[in-house]
């Protein structure tokens, strides 16, 4: 068991508690003992860096080229592994305000097209929360800027698969002053 666990990695201050637990089952495969772990992680302004991409699961690493996020953020995280029961991952994600994401879409190549061009849409001073629940993503009163006119969203969803692939929804979107 750890309670006040506290660090920093550049500028961001980690925070943390939690419990590890060796479990009186058989021994796994491997033959180390089944853990149950449960923990809370806090992270106070964490950049969006190349560090932290390499630290997601492989389809978050697929799409952050896609998305390529700047700025920094402040995420909240429980985990909760246990031999046959699913795992429970939250992680809630609350931007700061000078965050931006760089949608990069490629284009399907055709006619006229040129192969392997995109299509780049900049999203500034994105803000709003983003909550991680086992591979959804739910987005809730989101606000960023394109091309200076603000952009407001209630609440959506994101679900990435394992080949980066994702599927994007939205509801009661609005844009004022789009030129």
């Amino acid at each position: 068991k750890f309670e006040g666990m506290r660090g920093d990695n550049g500028q961001a201050i980690i925070t943390g508690s939690g419990v590890v637990k060796k479990l009186p089952l058989p021994l796994l495969p491997n033959g180390e003992p089944p853990l149950e772990i449960d923990l809370k992680i806090q992270a106070q302004n964490l950049p969006f860096n190349n560090d932290l991409r390499d630290a997601l699961q492989p389809a978050w690493q697929k799409s952050w080229e896609i998305i390529n996020p700047t700025g920094y953020s402040d995420i909240a995280a429980r985990i909760h592994v246990e031999p046959g029961k699913p795992d429970v991952n939250h992680i809630s994600i609350t931007p700061h305000a000078d965050s931006h994401i760089v949608l990069v879409i490629p284009r399907t190549p055709h006619e006229g097209v040129e192969p392997g061009s995109t299509i780049e849409l900049r999203m500034e001073n994105v803000r709003g929360r983003f909550d991680f629940d086992n591979g959804k993503v739910s987005m809730n009163d989101v606000d960023f800027f394109f091309h200076g006119a603000p952009i407001h969203f209630n609440s959506g969803s994101v679900v990435v698969e394992d080949s980066g692939r994702f599927a994007l929804a939205v509801s009661e979107l609005e844009v004022k002053g789009l030129q």
